[in-house]
């Protein structure tokens, strides 16, 4: 709630958090068991430091011509950047119907277009 109280004033702020807890009670309500069990052994304060480096992209945005995206994107960092990034945010990912990949239709495939999970070339 602090933050939010920063980032908005109190009265805005307390409206947000209701609407916010709202939601997150929602979500809840329909997380897979197994999921909810292992969350119980995330720390947060664990996940990113001022040490990671991370890349947001497009999953398209290095082009090959032999290639699909994904592996010329992997091909690419792995000659360009070494270890220099940790951790890579793929924008969009997964098969969409529309809103130019945003409207997701199957969160566990990836965009055919860009490659798959296994894809070797």
């Amino acid at each position: 709630m602090r933050k939010l109280v920063y980032l908005y004033g109190k009265d805005r702020a307390e409206g947000c958090f209701e609407e916010l807890e709202r939601l997150m009670k929602v979500y809840y309500a329909h997380k897979p068991p197994d999921m909810i069990a292992e969350e119980k052994s995330f720390t947060s304060t664990e996940r990113f430091t001022e040490k990671d480096v991370i890349l947001i992209t497009y999953g398209d945005l290095v082009e090959s011509p032999e290639k699909k995206p994904l592996r010329a994107l992997s091909d690419f960092l792995a000659v360009f950047m070494g270890s220099g990034i940790n951790t890579i945010h793929i924008l969009p990912f997964f098969p969409s119907s529309s809103d130019r990949g945003f409207s997701v239709i199957a969160y566990e495939e990836v965009d055919p277009i860009l490659g798959t999970w296994t894809s070797k070339n």
